[in-house]
């Protein structure tokens, strides 16, 4: 890593305010908004009627001290920006809400103390490094970054599987779970209805109880095996006393049930 902050070019903030700017976004993006914290920022994306993925997008709260309301700050591709404001005012139906353009620039950084606009990013919880992003209204030079090899930033997001922008993630050809959406914090079913809900919570519980009957079709294996095991053993046992007791011996020497052992260990597998 030869630095540890880098502007990124491709990404812009909107700003969304308003009495009822949490729950005009809740209706409409995948994330629950009014889970939100202060200070952190986590993925939520626009998705189409048909449950496809439009825009990707990072959600935050506005800074205290640069807003005298309460709103919310919307980080996404520079490439879909006219695009996307022009989705998000077709859903004001009532003009109720401001969506307005700001002036920051995205900086992502590893230092956790660099500014005190600092966000740790949420999609990062479960990686060893914690990435933090910055927003400012002009480029600061010490956060520049214009080497092409050092984009650290990139090969930690590849690494642990996070796409971003649109480059990456095609507009209206990617449902949420193909990107790992679920996996990063970034979609809600319990918030309740909002834009493809019910496309892709037919797609989360088809694949739950696909799992669940998985699951449960190894364990009925395994009690199969486990039977068959035990009845070897059994039949095994009643020959070989049968077999003593005709040549008058005592009961043959202890052995090694291959069935059984086998039962167990796949047993053992299946459940673990």
């Amino acid at each position: 890593m030869s630095q540890e902050n880098l502007y990124l070019e491709n990404r812009r903030v909107l700003k969304v305010s308003g009495l009822n700017c949490v729950d005009f976004l809740n209706n409409i993006l995948t994330s629950d908004i009014s889970k939100l914290k202060p200070l952190e920022t986590i993925p939520a994306a626009l998705l189409s009627p048909q449950g496809k993925v439009l825009y990707d997008m990072l959600v935050s709260l506005d800074f205290q001290k640069y807003s005298e309301y309460k709103s919310i700050l919307i980080e996404y591709d520079l490439f879909c920006e006219d695009e996307l404001l022009k989705k998000l005012n077709m859903y004001n139906l009532r003009k109720e809400i401001k969506i307005e353009k700001t002036n920051y620039y995205v900086h992502v950084s590893i230092n956790p103390k660099c500014s005190d606009n600092i966000l740790k990013d949420k999609r990062f919880s479960n990686a060893k490094i914690n990435i933090n992003r910055i927003y400012y209204e002009k480029k600061l030079i010490n956060l520049i970054d214009k080497s092409y090899l050092s984009n650290w930033y990139d090969l930690i997001r590849y690494k642990n599987c996070i796409p971003e922008g649109t480059k990456e993630i095609e507009i209206n050809t990617t449902h949420p779970m193909e990107i790992n959406l679920d996996l990063l914090g970034g979609i809600s079913f319990e918030k309740g209805c909002f834009i493809g809900q019910e496309v892709n919570a037919r797609i989360k519980w088809k694949r739950s109880s696909e799992e669940t009957t998985k699951k449960w079709r190894q364990r009925e294996s395994a009690l199969w095996m486990w039977c068959f095991g035990w009845l070897c053993k059994t039949v095994k046992t009643a020959y070989e006393r049968t077999k003593a007791q005709a040549l008058g011996k005592k009961k043959s020497p202890k052995r090694i049930n291959i069935c059984l052992t086998f039962s167990l260990l796949y047993i053992y597998i299946a459940q673990g």
